[in-house]
């Protein structure tokens, strides 16, 4: 048997059978509170931007102009999701993931989307104007947000030195999946997140009194019927 193979089979055995510890979370965890053995439950409302095309932006001009799209985009995301008391814990390419815990949580997360995706109007409104290059090729920067609220599950994967936080559960899988969705909405919630925001962030603060978000009908998500939102408003702030 080699090195690997023990190590592997050894570590399988633990951690199939070692019992959790599991606390109740009232904050957002890091990966220096939450140690091997330990579990924090989380009632969370998980927000994921995804900024759209990035592939073919990444074939169709050089990697070095495509990355910093990318970062003005993230990084953009990133300081709207801060602003609005939700804390980051994960990126994947050209994806972000926010967190926000507490009474308004889900109002938080709306007005960060609608923030996200005022944004991303002016973004894509300046990068052509900055960057010959996506002006050349006439790409637009599009995206997809989505939201979903309750409980999950946050562990510590990988191995010592090389590990992060996971957040496991219905919120943050459905919000991944809905910032994937493109049906001519950016913005996308589940009805328990839609439900949870307040009318500042459902309704637009005008004589008509519009509501800002759209009823989609159900989705099915890996055999899972979920009630989805959609939005294409921003929030200028």
């Amino acid at each position: 048997m080699s090195d690997l193979e023990r190590d592997i089979l050894n570590r399988l055995s633990t951690l199939l059978n070692h019992p959790w510890e599991v606390r109740d979370g009232r904050v957002v965890p890091d990966s220096k509170t939450v140690y091997d053995k330990q579990a924090v439950k989380l009632d969370a409302t998980y927000l994921y931007a995804d900024m759209a095309g990035s592939t073919e932006l990444a074939q169709s001009i050089d990697a070095e102009v495509a990355a910093r799209v990318m970062r003005v985009y993230l990084d953009m995301a990133v300081r709207v999701i801060r602003y609005n008391e939700g804390d980051i814990r994960s990126f994947d390419g050209d994806r972000v993931m926010g967190i926000f815990v507490g009474w308004d949580k889900e109002s938080r997360a709306a007005k960060a989307a609608l923030g996200i995706e005022y944004w991303r109007g002016f973004l894509d409104y300046l990068l052509p104007t900055r960057l010959a290059e996506v002006k050349a090729i006439g790409w637009e920067l599009k995206h997809g947000v989505g939201i979903d609220t309750g409980e999950a599950l946050l562990v510590r994967a990988g191995i010592r030195g090389n590990d992060d936080l996971i957040s496991i559960g219905r919120a943050p899988n459905i919000a991944a999946k809905l910032s994937g969705l493109r049906e001519g909405y950016s913005l996308y919630a589940t009805d328990d997140a839609y439900y949870g925001m307040d009318t500042e962030t459902s309704y637009e603060d005008d004589e008509y009194n519009q509501p800002r978000w759209t009823w989609l009908g159900e989705r099915d998500f890996g055999g899972r019927k979920v009630t989805v939102y959609g939005s294409n408003y921003g929030w200028e702030y």
